[in-house]
């Protein structure tokens, strides 16, 4: 690969749209192709690793990848005035986990932020000249002093700058493909980004991080001209495998011949882009490797998930580079301490913490839409934030009851928080209709302040920011509990004309206003407009704890009693209250309701409100068959659930009631499960004695209770597995013995064995003919193949052959004709046997042993 060819497929344009640049602004990414012969190693590689298709599926295990972050700081050291923010990277990063979740890979930032002081590497600028080839692989000089020194082995070095250039062209990022020579270059394991690169703009994610981790796993632009330009067919006649970016299910793109214009678009080209037979380009604009506006990104394709997991494997294939083994760091998990339900047209989640560690590096948000469901990351903050947003623009809430949110530090892989459910509140959606709004009006009729007890609870109060006079206050209001506040505010009113204000408070917390919800309205008509433009009420938490939405509402209107009705003008507030104080605490129904004792039961748990008092103890207990008289089992705390176990000596039967008791501040709640306690098994012989043979076997029946399948072990040893409640069992003592049950288990345990024995009596055969036992020859004893029972005085048909087993079992029987009679031993396996004579009453048998064949 010549040194023109490397800096041609260099400088690859990456178009991004942000809101503070121009809509035509073009950001340069740099990710070589490699040569020929390094795409045909790797290509060998990745069919041989899909040949099995076990390697296509996800690990079953979360694969956590380290990321080593190296920022470019002036050469005083300055770190605040610095481009880079754990807020914009943990955004990134968010962004970046979603993204590759379906493979089942998570980030992590191993150890500290590495600050590089250098004014000089701030703003890398890389000239033609500056290229040399090392071993038939790429680097460049500049590129070489930044990141040596620092690099370490074993994670994704990742280096930020400023800005970058290429012979003077604007470059963002670029990562090293891997092949079969780069993974042997702990060079191939770094990407460098910019400013440019980091977080997001508005509500604008941006996929930079996750695009240059996709070329770090051998993903290409869907738009490269690999063994020459891809064609839009798909199936017979199409080169989708050979070209473009070596995947079939990314659709051919010519955004090297697009316009600028052409390049921000989200949805279909014009059809004025084709290819050779003519067929139109649609390409996939959401795709994270292409270059049309970041407004547009979403994921990856199915082969392309292929092909991260099999340029995964390849990495690994390297022990000195490839083990992605280096540690996160030790950080005392987070706890979500409640969350609150608010909207903003497309809905909002405003989730709350308590920060327990000073080393984290920012948070990561995920969430889950069900209580199995996977959790996907959905936002990225700096550390010491302990208020987080999940705008929920990507999840139609209408359909989902409850969300799952949980929190980890950014540089760790395992501090999870508590995982923490609530209710979505459909019906909150609600933005009341505004006839007339103030932005289509000379005048305006809005909320100027609203106040708690003198402090705002609005100060970022800007008027008509919203279309439909609708505002939400994302900061969570903590109010004491047992306490009265008064609130009160101002109105503007540009003309003079009457106005009434009313209040709601959603006291059952069922998503919605009800009518008899409103605690505060005016009454003023055109005649008796107020003198002044304020207002006040007052609102008594005395009976109130955790998290209430309250709504104010203003406008020309007269006894306004429904929340979401429209009005002539005028506007809507909502705020978000936190109780605190008034702690109280709620069990959760059991996942399963029919428990065995003496094994463990989780119960989950919320609560309202924030326990003043640190050495607050939460305790399970459990009530008597009636539903009463509840006791302490010992209780563990893990996360939002609660764990015990049930006593051994729990009576079986169905009533018992679970109670989660709070110890300070006093607060319990039952749980609305019903338990069944299921008995411990039990198991009784039918009779008590009974009689039988030598040699013949007795049918002994049993009674047993609990869950099948029982086990049950006799006092001779032996083992059985029984799947009936009304079993017989066979019994072939050779002598008189007593049985006795030594013990009976199930799923529950080991249960009641009954003490009554039984007694079964083994008679001698009679042999009243001597004659008839000195003539019985069996021969040749052992054998392995076949016996010969040779019989004398053979002389009437009431005599039988028999060959049992040592359990009594008849394998062959026969009626004696001859005095010489064979068996057949090849089809029994190896062990003792027993020929069997029967003379009416009498009886005869000999022991045999079968050899090995």
């Amino acid at each position: 690969m010549t040194m023109k060819n490397i800096l041609i497929v260099f400088l690859c344009f990456y178009a991004i749209s942000f809101q503070s640049f121009s809509q035509h602004n073009h950001i340069e990414c740099g990710t070589a192709t490699p040569s020929a012969e390094e795409i045909e190693g790797i290509q060998t590689f990745i069919r041989e690793f899909q040949k099995n298709s076990k390697n296509l599926r996800p690990s079953a295990e979360t694969v956590y990848i380290p990321i080593k972050l190296h920022v470019v700081v002036p050469d005083n050291g300055d770190i605040k005035g610095s481009f880079f923010t754990s807020k914009s990277f943990n955004q990134s990063l968010a962004f970046t986990n979603a993204v590759y979740a379906k493979a089942n890979i998570q980030f992590f930032i191993t150890g500290a932020i590495n600050y590089i002081k250098s004014s000089k590497l701030i703003n890398l600028t890389i000239n033609s000249t500056d290229f040399v080839m090392v071993d038939g692989y790429s680097e460049n000089r500049v590129e070489q002093e930044l990141c040596v020194p620092h690099e370490i082995p074993n994670v994704i070095n990742l280096f930020f700058v400023n800005n970058s250039t290429v012979n003077g062209s604007l470059l963002t990022s670029y990562a090293k493909l891997p092949n079969l020579t780069s993974v042997t270059k702990q060079s191939s394991y770094r990407i460098v980004m910019t400013a440019l690169s980091l977080g997001g703009y508005g509500d604008l994610k941006n996929p930079v991080l996750a695009h240059e981790i996709g070329h770090h796993f051998s993903l290409h632009h869907p738009f490269d001209a690999i063994g020459g330009k891809e064609l839009v067919k798909r199936g017979t006649g199409s080169n989708c495998e050979t070209t473009g970016d070596l995947v079939c299910d990314t659709p051919a793109d010519p955004h090297n011949e697009v316009s600028n214009a052409d390049k921000l678009l989200c949805g279909d080209l014009p059809p004025n882009y084709k290819d050779a037979n003519g067929d139109i380009y649609k390409p996939d604009m959401t795709n994270i490797m292409t270059y049309y506006s970041n407004y547009c990104k979403k994921g990856f394709t199915a082969g392309q998930y292929e092909r991260i997991l099999a340029g995964l494997a390849l990495r690994k294939t390297n022990a000195q580079f490839g083990k992605y083994d280096a540690p996160d760091t030790q950080v005392t998990a987070p706890t979500i301490n409640g969350a609150a339900s608010f909207n903003n047209g497309g809905g909002a989640m405003f989730v709350s913490i308590t920060d327990n560690s000073t080393n984290e590096l920012g948070f990561i948000l995920e969430r889950a839409t069900s209580k199995t469901g996977e959790f996907i990351a959905v936002r990225g903050y700096a550390e010491n934030i302990t208020r987080f947003t999940d705008e929920l623009e990507d999840l139609d809430v209408k359909n989902i009851p409850f969300l799952y949110y949980r929190v980890r530090p950014s540089n760790s892989k395992t501090a999870y928080s508590n995982v923490w459910e609530i209710a979505t509140k459909p019906k909150l959606n609600c933005i009341p209709a505004i006839n007339q709004k103030c932005e289509e009006s000379s005048f305006r009729v809005l909320f100027k302040n609203v106040k708690a007890n003198n402090s705002n609870l609005n100060e970022t109060f800007v008027p008509c920011t919203s279309t439909s006079n609708y505002n939400f206050l994302q900061k969570i209001i903590n109010f004491q509990g047992n306490q009265e506040y008064t609130i009160e505010g101002t109105v503007t009113n540009d003309i003079q004309a009457y106005y009434n204000v009313y209040a709601w408070i959603d006291l059952n917390r069922n998503g919605t206003f009800d009518t008899s919800e409103r605690i505060y309205a005016t009454n003023y008509t055109a005649s008796n407009r107020p003198p002044n433009l304020n207002y006040s009420f007052k609102l008594n938490t005395q009976q109130l704890s955790g998290f209430y939405n309250l709504r104010l509402r203003m406008g020309f209107v007269t006894d306004l009693r429904d929340a979401c009705a429209g009005v002539q003008q005028g506007e809507t507030v909502d705020i978000a209250l936190n109780i605190l104080g008034a702690y109280s605490v709620r069990a959760g129904e059991i996942a399963s309701n029919s428990i065995c004792p003496n094994t463990s039961i989780t119960v989950p748990f919320t609560n309202d409100g924030v326990a003043a008092n640190t050495d607050n103890k939460l305790t399970i207990q459990l009530s008597d068959l009636q539903g009463n008289n509840f006791k302490d089992l010992a209780t563990t705390v893990e996360g939002t659930n609660l764990k015990a176990t049930l006593p051994a000596n729990t009576p079986a039967g169905t009533g018992y009631k679970i109670r989660v008791v709070s110890s300070s501040p006093a607060s319990q709640s039952v749980s609305a499960s019903v338990l069944t306690i299921k008995p411990l098994p039990s198991a009784t012989f039918d009779l008590k004695e009974t009689t039988i043979q030598q040699y013949q076997t007795a049918d002994v029946k049993l009674t047993l209770t609990g869950d099948l399948p029982i086990k049950l072990k006799l006092s001779d040893n032996q083992n059985l597995d029984l799947n009936d409640l009304k079993p017989t069992i066979k019994l072939t003592p050779n002598e008189t013995t007593e049985y006795k049950i030594s013990s009976v288990s199930n799923v529950c345990g080991e249960g009641v064995a009954s003490t009554t024995a039984l007694k079964i009596t083994v008679t001698a055969v009679l042999a009243n003919e001597p004659s008839f036992i000195e003539n019985l020859q069996v021969f040749p004893n052992p054998s392995a193949e076949q016996i010969t029972v040779k019989l004398s005085n053979a002389k009437n048909a009431n005599q039988k052959l028999q060959l049992i087993d040592n359990q009594g079992v008849v394998l062959f029987q026969k009626a004696i004709k001859s005095n010489e009679e064979s068996i057949s031993l090849k089809e029994i396996p190896t062990g003792v046997y027993f020929v069997r004579i029967m003379d009416g009453k009498q009886v005869l048998s000999k022991k045999i042993v079968k050899l090995e064949r």
